[in-house]
């Protein structure tokens, strides 16, 4: 009996040893994953950052692409079929085909829009502050003069 109990604890003790293995193996193999998850995570933010620091430095060329883009995707989802009437010949299918265009420049507008009212706002406020200081002066002749 004794050889058959040796090959029963040697087998469970493999058993054991290969639990543990793969337990650690595991464990590992979850560290790298959540390793390379995190630095995806960074990259994409970092991503993000570089991309929308290009956007501000540089927004004509922004708006280009965007329009570009625009018109990709017009092309795209533009279905070709031979027009049935004038009407569908000479107005239906021209604004179908500058449908990715009017996007492009609807996206490309809104952004630069959106710069010009941002820069506004800045100087509105730099504006309201310079007024504020100047009129300190003028404020303080006023009470003067009122005591």
């Amino acid at each position: 009996m004794e050889p058959i109990t040796d090959l029963k604890d040697k087998f469970t003790d493999a058993a054991h040893s290969l639990g543990e293995d793969a337990t650690a193996a595991a464990k590992r193999a979850q560290a790298q994953a959540k390793e390379a998850w995190e630095c995806a995570q960074e990259e994409s933010r970092r991503a993000v950052r570089l991309s929308s620091l290009y956007a501000r430095r540089h927004p004509l060329s922004t708006a280009l692409v965007a329009v570009g883009v625009g018109v990709v995707i017009g092309l795209l989802i533009n279905k070709r079929r031979e027009p049935e009437t004038l009407a569908e010949r000479y107005l239906a299918e021209p604004l179908q085909q500058s449908k990715g265009l009017l996007l492009g420049l609807l996206v490309a507008g809104s952004a630069i829009l959106k710069r010009t009212l941002s820069c506004a706002t800045c100087a509105a406020s730099d504006l309201a502050g310079d007024v504020k200081d100047a009129l300190k002066p003028v404020k303080k002749a006023v009470e003067n003069v009122i005591k």
